[in-house]
């Protein structure tokens, strides 16, 4: 969770790994052995490569596609790296300390004054944690979409607020399944007050974006959890999310952010409003149907925009503000359908992989290069393990995590944001690891 730089140099670590385990492959003669969200991922590559070729923006449209390359790099590496439920459980203990840490950072920063954040930003350190390009431009004007009615709301490490918001609401529930899977009431008290303080710097945050994201984590949360509950359970959590509930619209400052979104996106206080953009660009989608317009692109369509800034309403370039609109106008139906299928099946493994309790054999293929240089007698059967595997509350919550990220960019472009999309990478790797008996081979010759 740093800055553009930082980014830049993980991104290079990732792909040096890749290209290791990539060797290792070769070397264990196992080079086709290929993830099931390859496929629609190199459909989607392909689509915008050639909605590239036409773009009228052709250095963003490629861009774009360079965009992509880490979520995809990461999910391989992660999936290739993590072969065991320990280091699964490590991987996500490391997001959510890395989200803790994410979320005091915030609610220190809502405490302060815009002077007092300005002042702090303005410091030779913020080089460092923000993306310099970016950061520099909108401290001149204060165009951040942090500042809010003359104060600051949390937002950590990001430019972009709703790209904070959604990063924690897609570590929240992993929290949460560090809590159930805790042993020993220290630990757990330890990770409930971490995904509370997480919790909190959401909903400090006012963002639309983050609490659709949020909706969504608990959503499959309650799916995953609900039927492993009896009846009185049953009725006192959903007594507990109903209260909850209508306690935050009765805390005004929520009730009047969402009024307020509301009445902005349907066109109610001015001419903007994400409805009013996407019907833009859906009118343009038939010029080019099939490949779209290219990624990035779909800003020179849509016609500048008022929007809010500094207490006044100014004309903006604006960004599709969904990424599934963005997809199917930039890479068109076929690059749309591409992502949605990309989406689906990964979505559907991680619900298999919570649901999974047995045993399961377990192919070593990271160890067949190395066992089979000095045993060369060894066959395939000999590299195989047998392990239990319980549906757990890890896989439940990477599975929450998901989809809250998924449902978060329904209203925002942030599939691919730096720390976003990596964390979208780990996730998937994680999801397709050996850890998990899904990914195992079930059946050996």
């Amino acid at each position: 969770m740093a800055s553009g730089l930082n980014l830049r140099g993980a991104f290079v670590f990732v792909v040096v790994a890749a290209l290791r385990f990539l060797l290792h492959r070769i070397a264990a003669g196992n080079i086709w052995r290929w993830h099931t969200w390859m496929i629609p991922a190199a459909l989607f590559i392909v689509s915008a490569g050639i909605s590239a070729l036409g773009a009228a923006n052709r250095y963003a449209a490629f861009k774009g596609i360079y965009d992509w390359l880490p979520i995809f790099t990461t999910a391989f590496v992660v999936g290739e790296a993590v072969q065991s439920e320990r280091w699964l459980k490590r991987l996500i203990v490391g997001l959510v300390i890395a989200g803790l840490a994410e979320a005091m950072l915030g609610i220190v920063q809502a405490s302060q004054s815009v002077s007092q954040i300005v002042q702090a930003l303005q410091m030779p350190l913020s080089g460092i944690v923000y993306q310099p390009n970016l950061f520099r431009d909108r401290l001149a004007d204060l165009s951040f979409n942090w500042v809010l009615d003359g104060r600051v709301v949390t937002f950590g490490t990001f430019i972009n607020g709703i790209d904070y918001a959604i990063l924690l609401a897609a570590i929240l529930p992993l929290g949460f399944a560090l809590t159930l899977d805790a042993r020993g009431a220290a630990r757990k008290i330890f990770w409930a007050i971490s995904t509370a303080a997480i919790g909190v710097a959401l909903l400090m945050t006012f963002k639309g974006s983050g609490l659709i994201a949020l909706a969504g984590a608990l959503a499959v949360l309650t799916l995953v959890y609900l039927p492993r509950l009896d009846a009185r359970t049953r009725m006192v959590g959903l007594l507990f999310l109903i209260v909850g509930g209508f306690a935050a619209l009765a805390f005004e400052p929520i009730a009047q952010r969402v009024l307020f979104l509301f009445q902005r996106e349907v066109g109610m206080l001015s001419g903007v409003g994400r409805v009013a953009i996407w019907m833009q660009l859906l009118t343009a989608l038939p010029q080019k149907l099939l490949f779209g317009f290219g990624l990035i692109n779909a800003v020179g369509i849509i016609d500048p925009l008022p929007s809010l800034r500094g207490g006044e309403f100014v004309l903006v370039l604006t960004a599709p503000e969904s990424a599934y609109v963005a997809a199917l106008i930039e890479t068109g139906v076929i690059g749309f359908v591409a992502l949605i299928a990309f989406i689906g099946v990964v979505t559907w493994r991680a619900y298999r992989n919570a649901h999974v309790t047995g045993d399961y054999p377990y192919l070593m293929w990271t160890q067949a290069a190395s066992l089979r240089a000095r045993l060369p007698a060894t066959t395939e059967s000999d590299l195989v393990i047998t392990r239990h595997v319980n549906g757990s509350a890890m896989r439940a919550g990477v599975l929450a995590a998901i989809v809250a990220l998924w449902c978060g960019n329904l209203t925002v472009t942030g599939l691919t944001t730096d720390q976003n999309g990596l964390l979208l990478g780990v996730l998937i790797g994680m999801v397709f690891s050996s850890a998990n008996p899904c990914t195992a081979r079930k059946s050996l010759p």
